[in-house]
């Protein structure tokens, strides 16, 4: 599996105030792949924060469930984990993958992505929804 973070235009992380860019993500499972937020885009970083807060509140559960909003998008997605699965559940869509497979699908995403916001924009670093991102990826991390 892997999870791809797209921001709408690659500009926006040279500038100031980059940590507000928008853009979606991509979930690919072997022969398909799904979109999420890509139509009416929304704050990745914010979002990403909370869907790590999100994925760190169901890792500590065999059942729960929460919601992912998409930041200045209002899109709504559930999360749905029951044992080793993880539903992500939209309008139009119910996705079911392995929960440990597409929680370290995001880890490496979220690390290639911090790596790659540090390389281009050294000032990112100082914004605070790339500090709140950063946080919560540690946070995660350190209970993988």
């Amino acid at each position: 599996m892997q999870f791809i973070i797209k921001i709408q235009e690659e500009l926006q992380l040279y500038e100031e105030d980059a940590s507000l860019s928008l853009g979606w993500f991509e979930i690919i499972e072997k022969d398909f792949s799904i979109l999420l937020f890509e139509k009416r885009h929304c704050m990745v970083f914010i979002t990403l924060t909370s869907f790590i807060e999100a994925i760190e509140v169901l890792s500590g559960k065999a059942k729960g469930e929460t919601r992912l909003v998409g930041e200045d998008n209002g899109k709504v997605f559930k999360l749905v984990k029951t044992g080793n699965d993880i539903e992500l559940v939209g309008k139009r869509l119910s996705l079911k993958l392995n929960f440990s497979s597409f929680k370290s699908s995001i880890l490496d995403a979220l690390s290639n992505f911090l790596i790659h916001c540090e390389t281009v924009n050294k000032g990112i670093v100082q914004e605070s929804a790339y500090i709140d991102l950063q946080s919560s990826y540690k946070q995660l991390l350190e209970k993988a």
